[in-house]
């Protein structure tokens, strides 16, 4: 059986700078408590920390963790059988869970890919729950993509962008999941133009939509680099709500003019073989892809190494029952 999986650095910051508190200690913290403790509500769905695999304590990985993460179905399916009319509701509680193994070493997560179970987004905010946050001291986790070769690092590295065009799926529950955080002009401005397109498609009806912002054959007012570059760093590459985001650009890579989508090639990815569909078996094919098959993504860490301040893990936000 194939997956796909994500790669990821990951941090806990303190007022928005990275600290050196490895992410496993909130993990090993928030294990320990009672099960619905874990367990937490949101706007996009419940979650809950429902498995951990310590490794061997005698092995060099010993800090990493493997762990399972319950996403709770608000539409559940029904039990049937094949050949037969039939459609049973499930009374019981359905949830999807996703594998992630963390690798404190390199400061990052392999998490896998599953349409109805957590996104990294979701990841960020159920995690980030447990932590502190007063208006003086603000305390949260953070995911950042590993890129891939080309990704967003060879458009920042281009003065020279063309196009770009967003491709939108109106038909998903994901339709105001645009940007990543709150943002000032000009990109709260293209999030309006978003929203805006699917306001239009509650009253017009439609599928799909697109928004395309080019040069085309004029010189003057061309694309402004920075904005571009802004509004790509800004928007939620994970959100349903699109399903292309394609730029148009000289590589300085490549030496050519490519069209890149970042939506397929944003973060960087691998797939997986494993010997079944559990969450450990998925968890030992990360841990034998990372390992066996020369780290992959390993030196993504490098480039925050500057950025980290000393702190200790602060006391956790637990629900008293």
């Amino acid at each position: 059986m194939s997956k796909t999986v994500y790669y990821y650095n990951c941090y806990i910051t303190y007022n928005g700078e990275k600290t050196t508190i490895p992410l496993t200690q909130l993990l090993d913290n928030l294990i320990g408590l009672q099960e619905n403790q874990r367990y937490k509500e949101f706007n996009n769905g419940s979650f809950s920390l429902i498995h951990m695999n310590f490794p061997d304590p005698n092995s060099q990985n010993f800090q990493d963790r493997t762990v399972a993460i319950a996403s709770y179905r608000e539409r559940k399916p029904f039990l049937g059988t094949r050949g037969i009319d039939r459609a049973d509701e499930i009374d019981d509680d359905v949830l999807e869970m996703t594998t992630c193994m963390f690798i404190p070493t390199y400061d990052m997560v392999m998490i896998e890919y599953n349409h109805f179970g957590c996104r990294p987004r979701n990841i960020e905010v159920y995690l980030s729950s447990f932590l502190p946050k007063d208006e003086d001291n603000s305390w949260a986790v953070e995911l950042i993509e590993i890129e891939p070769e080309l990704g967003l690092t060879d458009i920042r590295e281009s003065n020279d962008i063309r196009k770009i065009e967003l491709q939108l799926d109106l038909t998903t529950n994901s339709r105001r999941q645009i940007v990543r955080h709150q943002q000032q002009e000009p990109v709260s401005i293209f999030a309006n133009l978003i929203s805006r397109t699917v306001d239009v498609q509650n009253q017009f009806g439609g599928n799909v939509g697109s928004i395309i912002l080019g040069n085309g054959r004029k010189k003057e007012n061309l694309l402004d680099r920075q904005m571009i570059i802004e509004l790509l760093n800004s928007l939620d590459l994970e959100s349903d709500l699109f399903a292309a985001i394609k730029v148009t650009y000289y590589s300085p890579n490549r030496r050519r003019v490519i069209t890149q989508d970042l939506k397929n090639q944003g973060v960087l990815k691998d797939v997986i073989d494993c010997e079944g569909d559990s969450w450990e078996a998925i968890g030992a094919a990360m841990y034998e892809k990372f390992y066996n098959n020369g780290r992959q993504g390993n030196d993504g860490f490098h480039r925050f190494l500057d950025e980290k301040i000393p702190a200790d893990l602060p006391r956790l936000n637990i629900r008293e029952d």
